[in-house]
């Protein structure tokens, strides 16, 4: 075949990536952490709700 390339190398396979260490490793952000602190008292008013009524 005129023009045709032929592979020098083998290609090779990058093993996986590992998430769960990589994401661990990066904190939350400020707006992140913020939700969630106002989830948890959401979550702890509604129990103080419910526990007086009962």
């Amino acid at each position: 075949m005129i023009g045709a390339r032929k592979e020098t190398r083998t290609p090779t396979m990058l093993p996986p990536a590992d998430f769960e260490s990589a994401a661990s490793t990066i904190p939350p952000s400020g707006q992140r952490i913020y939700k969630i602190l106002i989830l948890l008292e959401l979550r702890l008013y509604v129990n103080n709700l419910l526990s007086a009524q009962s």
